[in-house]
């Protein structure tokens, strides 16, 4: 085992592992890499220890083949925020693989068994990006016609945790949001002109990098303007407010497509997993909707630093057990901008909205209710060690 350490942070956890891969210097020297393989975990992964054994032979299998990346689990199960969010995060990634074999084979931050030599077409990981993980690997997409795209396996599993609480998913889901408008705005058209990529991968990644703008509108701009359009009309003297009716279809239009795409998941997850398991993610389904709802802002803000913001700081999203000391007043000071708002939604939505429009009401309630699901929590006593 040899241990790598450095001082400074520039660079960021991109540079750290361009260290390991011997492209960027240390203290003036460059390491020598043993293999061209590299298993690339984070600090909260867990994963079980036949791992390698089982997924070495892929590159055999296909010797030009970047990179095998793993679905992954989440069972955080300590309160009802990360619980919610850990059911429905599992849904989903039940599905990636096969989105992902069909489409676009993102690589990640974690969980990935990666070629160095791939690598070394592109320079290493892109260390002038926030979300260095999936840029690296549209990079390496793009410029390589050698290597075929990654792949990804169901058949050995790692473990990630979700965040704690809304202020933790919040610092995660801007920065991706951040990186994500980065990448299109500097990768995605080179991606877009390159022959050798197929067009259902291009579809693919296009649909996945408008995930963000669809949630921005739906539950932050497209509420804001149906409440802000309402207060006036009413304010005006008119009772009817039938002009507000184009905002119901257009809501049904953006936000309903999103919620059947989570039932699905969410379906999917039932059959393909045990009963128990499955049930938990129906029991959370709703829940769910709540706490994604709380981090509109926070993805607003995202895309708009990745619009103007140049400044590359990594925040570490943070996933330590939370203190219950002083706790609620902790969610009121991190959360007070997501709890002006939804109030501001759900006032206007009651008392001055039409029924039709009471989706107001509904979106402005999850921006209340989604700091405070952490309270919520569960008992863990006596559970079975996991495994």
């Amino acid at each position: 085992i040899e241990f790598l350490h450095r001082v400074g942070r520039d660079g960021g956890k991109a540079r750290n592992l361009n260290i390991g891969l011997g492209l960027k210097p240390l203290a003036g020297e460059y390491y020598d890499p043993k293999s061209d393989l590299y298993f690339l975990i984070d600090s909260d992964i867990e994963f079980p220890p036949d791992i390698l054994r089982k997924s070495l032979p892929e590159f055999n299998t296909n010797p030009r083949l970047p990179f095998v990346i793993f679905e992954a689990d989440d069972l955080a199960d300590n309160n009802l925020f990360n619980s919610s969010l850990a059911a429905i995060n599992m849904a989903a990634q039940h599905n990636v693989v096969g989105i992902e074999n069909a489409g676009f084979t993102t690589s990640g931050g974690y969980g990935l068994l990666y070629n160095r030599q791939a690598w070394n077409v592109i320079g290493g990981w892109k260390e002038n990006f926030v979300g260095e993980d999936w840029a690296t690997g549209i990079a390496l997409r793009t410029a390589s016609e050698y290597f075929t795209k990654g792949k990804r396996v169901s058949y050995v599993k790692v473990i990630d945790h979700t965040p704690e609480d809304l202020n933790g998913f919040k610092i995660q889901q801007q920065r991706w949001a951040k990186g994500g408008v980065e990448t299109t705005l500097k990768l995605i058209p080179a991606l877009l002109k390159a022959k050798h990529i197929p067009w259902n991968e291009k579809i693919d990644i296009l649909v996945r990098y408008s995930f963000y703008s669809t949630m921005v509108f739906s539950l932050v701009i497209l509420p804001a303007l149906t409440a802000i359009v309402g207060t006036a009309l009413s304010i005006a003297g008119n009772a009817s407010m039938g002009i507000l009716s184009f905002f119901v279809e257009i809501y049904r239009g953006f936000f309903i497509p999103m919620l059947a795409a989570v039932g699905i998941n969410t379906v999917f997850a039932f059959l393909r997993r045990e009963k128990s398991v499955g049930l938990k993610n129906l029991l959370m389904f709703m829940p769910s909707l709540f706490a994604y709802g709380g981090v509109g802002l926070a993805v607003f803000k995202g895309l708009v630093q990745g619009l103007y913001d140049k400044k590359k700081v990594f925040n570490v999203t943070p996933k330590t057990r939370l203190e219950n000391k002083g706790e609620f007043f902790r969610i009121i000071r991190q959360n007070w901008k997501e709890i002006t708002f939804g109030a501001a939604l759900l006032g206007v939505g009651v008392f001055t909205l039409p029924y039709y429009l009471q989706f107001v009401a509904l979106v402005g309630l999850s921006f209340i209710i989604s700091p405070f699901m952490s309270l919520v929590k569960f008992n863990k006593k006596d559970k079975p060690e996991r495994k």
